[in-house]
């Protein structure tokens, strides 16, 4: 029997088209397809009408979760509304926000809700939790932990958001009072009557890229355009805000050009991002305010060595204007632990060994007084070693600040161990506060 391919993609095709949470179910599209050329159990094959019925009913709970999931999200929107970021959120709410997440359908870890609800831990350690089991499931990217954050989760990255759901977002934030709260000089919004169309202000800013910053359609087209319409909540401006990235830049940090212009096209700022000095400083920068607890381990730094610092360097060479903390850190030749090279739990209990008997403290007094740092690098003069540095936390530990300002101890004791024997070949203290806890 000659099989009715056209038949088959057309279904195919009106599940792909009307239900794509449904074609990403091979299982089940599989069934209905089989179903539909007589190849189940059932040998009569069903009718179109009846497959035609069943992809209306899936449609349907598919249209019944997406309604769920906007009321999911519009309520988070209006927490935060009153309550701000969500790392900031009372316990309370972070644990209703879970709730909230399992009434939808969101798996969590089954160990840590338990013992999120075991009532063993204090307030603190309870908040701590909630924020890192909702962060499991949601990833923030920086510590402002935001209903963006979470949304992001499905749409991805606010910069790839279409107009229609930046404003949706902004409308629901402006419904529950957040711009009153906390400020915001814009809103994004869909353009109406008199107002440029996407289309329109797409040319629109490809033409002021080639015509005022000289580049090359050739060249744009290779870009990723971002592309936001917003409306000033001082005077009721709407302006278009198209800013071009490099494809492969996913975190969207390196504006290449940007064309910013009035509703209807005739006031325009274009230009080209910013020099690669700025840019690699304000990505360090990054990296040392919303990463550090990851950033400045051995790690961190040995991944910072392969990437960021070599784009440093290259600013540098190219007498780029670049802050100094980079500049010092790029300078550091940090890398993975070579193989046959001690475990890193085994260098900071030697080190801690060494700073106990050179400081005459128990281990005990070394804690109460100091943290630890810890790197690994490749010195062309001295080989592979581990550098750890016990410091002062002028932040977190005043006490022993006093201390260190009588002259019981020094504010930092920075060894060096060689890496695969654990010998400490160098060990110094400094009094200089303003070095960082590397020991730099």
């Amino acid at each position: 029997m000659k099989h009715n391919y056209f038949e088959e993609n057309h279904i195919r095709d009106a599940i792909e088209d009307c239900l794509p949470e449904v074609s990403d179910m091979p299982s089940l599209c599989y069934s209905v397809m089989r179903e539909i050329k007589g190849e189940g159990k059932v040998k009569k094959k069903i009718s179109l009408g009846l497959v035609l019925a069943i992809v209306l009913i899936l449609i349907t709970v598919s249209a019944l979760a997406a309604i769920t999931m906007n009321a999911h999200y519009e309520s988070l929107i209006e927490v935060e509304s009153g309550n701000g970021v969500i790392s900031g959120w009372s316990v309370e709410d972070k644990l209703a926000l879970i709730d909230l997440m399992l009434d939808t359908g969101i798996e969590l870890d089954e160990d840590q809700l338990t013992q999120l609800r075991s009532g063993a831990l204090t307030k603190r350690e309870q908040g701590k939790l909630a924020t890192k089991i909702i962060a499991s499931y949601y990833p923030p990217r920086t510590n402002d932990f935001t209903t963006v954050d979470i949304l992001a989760k499905e749409y991805g990255r606010y910069d790839t958001w279409p107009l229609e759901l930046k404003a949706w977002h902004s409308s629901l934030r402006e419904k529950y009072g957040y711009s009153e709260l906390y400020g915001g000089s814009s809103m994004a919004v869909l353009p109406g009557d008199g107002d440029l169309s996407e289309e329109e202000a797409i040319q629109h800013g490809h033409n002021c890229l080639t015509e005022i910053v000289g580049l090359e359609y050739s060249y744009i087209d290779t870009l990723y355009l971002s592309i936001s319409f917003e409306e000033s909540s001082i005077d009721g401006s709407r302006s278009w805000l198209l800013n071009y990235y490099e494809k492969d830049d996913i975190e969207f940090q390196d504006v290449i050009a940007y064309v910013y212009f009035s509703n209807d096209g005739k006031h325009n700022q274009c230009g080209l991002g910013k020099e690669i000095g700025e840019r690699v400083s304000e990505e360090f920068e990054d990296l040392l305010t919303n990463h550090r607890d990851t950033f400045l381990t051995v790690e961190g730094l040995a991944a910072f060595a392969q990437d960021l610092a070599p784009r440093i360097n290259e600013a540098l060479d190219n007498d780029e204007n670049v802050k100094n903390w980079p500049k010092r850190f790029a300078k550091i030749p940090y890398a993975y632990p070579a193989i046959g090279s001690i475990p890193q739990d085994e260098a900071i209990q030697m080190a801690t060994e060494a700073a106990c008997q050179y400081l005459g403290f128990t281990k005990q007094q070394l804690l109460e007084n100091y943290q630890m740092s810890l790197s690994y690098r490749v010195y062309a003069e001295t080989g592979d070693e581990y550098r750890l540095c016990f410091y002062i936390s002028e932040k977190e530990n005043s006490e022993a600040l006093s201390r260190f300002r009588e002259g019981e101890f020094p504010f930092c004791v920075i060894i060096r161990m060689n890496a695969f024997t654990g010998e400490v070949f160098d060990m110094q203290e400094s009094n200089n506060r303003s070095i960082n806890q590397l020991g730099e």
